[in-house]
């Protein structure tokens, strides 16, 4: 039977994005989600974790948004005039004293977490920056660190028909691959979006065995994508078990 994490990125972005995931959680149509321990609403959705013992809370490392919790000269790059992070790090140069600061901010991030009770299920990213090359080294350091069980794969599963260039396919089966040899984490064997894992046929899904489908309830403009989690048990998609990340670390 198929393996399904349904994963809501961005918990303690806003209060909107709070109430959207944790009224899907009381529905039981997330098994997951990710906490960004720099949002405005993270505090407001700490108090919560409690009513859902049944789920897995990750941490979503950021460095493109908000206000950094360890603000570092070498951060610089990323950071508007307010000292606010800013969506750069795929355009500019990323240089060992800027990996480093990387590495500081989401230390700090996974030990606000940690110091308010929060024992981090996996990692995944905001705008998927640990798929980035430069951050294995970074997360075979945070999971040695803080043993962290789970982390997110690099998306690996598309649109029927859609084709990717070859050089790009290698390079998420060795980032993938990376992941589980090289840093110890233990992973799915796909990542989707939520409406994707609709549209594959079903068997693609079967034979993976393990999969992630990544959602973004609360924020505007993924509201198509946030109404088929109303539809997980409508048949579309093939007979599957809800689990989540803390059942992946088990497995």
């Amino acid at each position: 039977m198929l393996h399904l994490i349904v994963n809501a990125d961005d918990l303690g972005c806003s209060p909107e994005v709070n109430q959207a995931i944790f009224g899907w959680m009381e529905r039981g149509r997330l098994s997951s989600a990710s906490l960004l321990a720099n949002g405005p609403g993270l505090e407001e959705a700490l108090g919560r974790l409690p009513e859902f013992p049944a789920c897995s809370f990750g941490v979503h490392l950021n460095v493109e948004e908000f206000t950094p919790l360890r603000p570092a000269p070498a951060l610089g790059p990323l950071l508007d005039g307010e000292g606010r992070l800013t969506h750069r790090l795929r355009s500019i140069r990323r240089t060992p004293a800027l990996l480093r600061a990387v590495y500081g901010e989401w230390c700090a991030q996974i030990e606000k977490l940690r110091s308010r009770g929060v024992q981090p299920s996996h990692l995944d990213s905001h705008y998927h920056a640990h798929n980035l090359p430069e951050m294995l080294p970074l997360l075979a350091a945070l999971r040695r660190r803080y043993g962290v069980p789970c982390a997110r794969v690099t998306m690996n599963l598309f649109e029927p028909g859609e084709r990717k260039p070859i050089h790009l396919r290698v390079f998420k089966r060795l980032y993938n691959a990376a992941l589980r040899g090289l840093c110890g984490f233990r992973t799915t064997n796909a990542l989707a979006f939520l409406q994707t894992g609709f549209r594959v046929p079903a068997r693609d899904l079967e034979r993976l065995g393990t999969v992630e489908l990544m959602s973004h309830p609360g924020h505007p403009g993924f509201e198509d994508e946030t109404r088929l989690l109303a539809n997980l048990s409508d048949g579309r998609l093939p007979p599957h078990r809800l689990i989540s990340y803390h059942d992946l670390a088990r497995r």
